[in-house]
């Protein structure tokens, strides 16, 4: 008799670690499809605002929307990065005392930043559009791993493109 409970209770944490394996593995997956989809969001996003000219609002809304709906909150950013009209006036300081002409100036935005802006974000023929998307909410890998506080995965898509026509006025 003691032998057939002792087989019930075996079979039964068998059961539940490969429940707890298949649950884990599965999660892994989910992350990986939420972020090759954050990642099309992000690419298409910056695509047709690169081809447009123009980052506006409604733009930044949809892909707002459009990445938070797959059940995980990012963080978003967007950035350009400008030649500058005076590269001798922009300069950065080298680690031997030399400074040099810094071509390039990027310039950060946030959502809210697009928003406020009357008419969008212009972009300049030759500037580099780029958005990241940081994940602000524990993913189901870090759920199901039992890490606690602001230890997240590393899910950050981005993309960056060559702007090719000048933001109408």
């Amino acid at each position: 008799m003691e032998n057939s409970w002792l087989t019930i209770i075996l079979v039964f944490v068998i059961i539940g670690g490969m429940a707890f394996f298949i649950m884990i593995s599965t999660a892994n997956d989910v992350d990986k499809v939420t972020e090759a989809a954050v990642q099309q969001d992000i690419s298409t996003f910056v695509k047709e605002c690169a081809n447009e000219g123009c980052v506006t609002a409604e733009k930044v809304n949809e892909l707002q929307t459009n990445i938070n709906s797959h059940g995980i909150l990012f963080d978003l950013k967007i950035w350009v990065e400008r030649k500058s009209d005076t590269p001798t006036k922009k300069t950065t300081q080298l680690n031997n005392g030399m400074t040099e002409a810094t071509p390039f100036i990027t310039e950060e935005y946030t959502p809210e930043d697009i928003k406020d802006m009357r008419g969008g974000l212009k972009l300049r023929e030759n500037d580099l559009l780029g958005a990241s998307a940081e994940n602000i909410t524990p993913t189901n890998e870090d759920s199901h791993s039992g890490n606690t506080g602001k230890d997240y995965s590393t899910m950050k898509p981005q993309a960056v493109e060559t702007v090719h026509t000048t933001g109408t006025n």
